[in-house]
């Protein structure tokens, strides 16, 4: 008689998902409430500012596709590994940014690469793979961290309103580094 094991480790691969992308993308849904504070601190046209998030979302969209098929060649947990690098460093030099290049090139051209190598794009293969039968379940739980991520916000809100915008962007860099790394 065959015993199944208690865990079916796809399920753990189902939170990692929802972890994943409750913190990925809660830093890219977090730029709204890091908008204000550098617009005051540098005074900067709210349009030219405000083009952070657009180009975030265009580069992301146009690595998504390449992360996808560096999935199929590479071993999952090197390539979210590459991802969550990026994508922390990227973080974690936003709070030195002193000029609206340096955030066009970490929040815009460098953190979506990180996100798409460690986040959606990555992750529901990874779930189509382990999941038969229960598949659009499993995926459909584990896309829940994209929801979560705007909620993700409150935690930026109050880091900032008590550290300020710059140790935020630490913060943020440490959670991906202390919770993302030991998942993978």
């Amino acid at each position: 008689m065959i015993q199944r094991p208690r865990f079916f480790y796809g399920w753990y691969l189902v939170i990692l998902m929802a972890v994943s992308m409750m913190l990925v993308y809660g830093i890219r849904n977090s730029f709204s409430v890091f908008f204000a504070p550098i617009l005051d601190e540098f005074g900067w046209f709210r349009g030219s500012t405000a083009i952070m998030l657009s180009l975030n979302i265009l580069v992301y969209g146009f690595t998504a596709p390449i992360a996808g098929s560096l999935f199929d060649r590479w071993k999952p947990r090197k390539v979210a590994f590459i991802g969550i690098s990026v994508l922390t460093l990227a973080t974690f030099f936003c709070a030195f940014a002193n000029e609206l290049w340096h955030f066009y090139l970490l929040f815009g051209i460098l953190a979506p690469i990180g996100s798409a190598f460690c986040a959606a794009p990555a992750l529901n293969p990874t779930l189509m793979n382990w999941f038969g039968k229960r598949r659009g379940l499993a995926i459909g739980l584990g896309q829940i961290g994209g929801s979560l991520s705007f909620a993700y916000g409150m935690l930026v809100e109050t880091v900032i309103s008590h550290w300020g915008w710059r140790p935020a962007f630490f913060v943020l860099a440490g959670i991906l580094l202390a919770v993302l790394i030991p998942m993978y």
